[in-house]
């Protein structure tokens, strides 16, 4: 493969959660709240995730919230390490030497949450 070089874009900031990361009902639902968008992001990653299931919601860059009903939580079980994470994130793509090339710039945030019934 030839050499080349690629001038990326700044990634995502590190979005702040501002919904509770200390419990999420999961026969309730859970409004997952950020502060602000997302900059130099297109797309916004949602999860929550415990034991070994997860459930994810993809909304716009500036998207600064998003609900899981319980509904969608029916999977998830009881944990006191649940995860709660959002990943801002942007993909380029570009055609260098006749190829084409995907650029990923991406940052995640996460915490740790009681998921309870």
């Amino acid at each position: 493969m030839q050499a080349f070089t690629y001038n990326y874009t700044s990634f995502p900031n590190n979005p702040k959660i501002t919904s509770s990361v200390t419990e999420v009902s999961l026969t309730v639902g859970y409004t997952f709240t950020l502060q602000s968008g997302a900059t130099n992001a297109d797309t916004l990653l949602y999860i929550l995730a415990s034991g070994d299931k997860y459930v994810e919601k993809r909304a716009g860059g500036n998207v600064t919230s998003v609900t899981f009903s319980a509904s969608d939580l029916a999977t998830l079980t009881p944990s006191t390490q649940g995860l709660i994470q959002v990943t801002p994130y942007r993909i380029t793509d570009e055609v260098i030497n006749g190829k084409k090339h995907y650029f990923i710039n991406q940052v995640t945030v996460s915490n740790f949450a009681n998921f309870k019934n």
